[in-house]
């Protein structure tokens, strides 16, 4: 084996073995979470996230109707950056 292939292979076991640290830490930490207070936890998130998609959902709404009537108001009025269309308000030419 070459020392470049056993330097690869030690640091590919060093990256599995952090995350399996990792995974097992996360795993022990949401557990003690869920026998401590976990009902709460997860009704509070429920609510949370209730709420949160209520006020998406209004503000949604708002800006869609926003969204509307300016469009409206482009399409029933003549927009300040089209040119005029009748030759008396036109400029003389030079």
């Amino acid at each position: 084996m070459t020392e470049e292939v056993r330097k690869s292979e030690l640091w590919k076991g060093m990256r599995r073995g952090m995350g399996w640290a990792f995974g097992v830490g996360t795993v022990v930490t949401v557990a003690s979470v869920m026998r401590d207070g976990g009902r709460a936890t997860i009704k509070g998130a429920i609510v949370a996230g209730m709420q949160g998609q209520t006020m998406i959902a209004e503000l949604s709404e708002q800006l869609q109707d926003l969204y509307a009537e300016a469009r409206h108001d482009r399409m029933t009025s003549e927009s300040p950056l089209q040119a005029p269309t009748d030759e008396a308000s036109r400029p003389a030419p030079a």
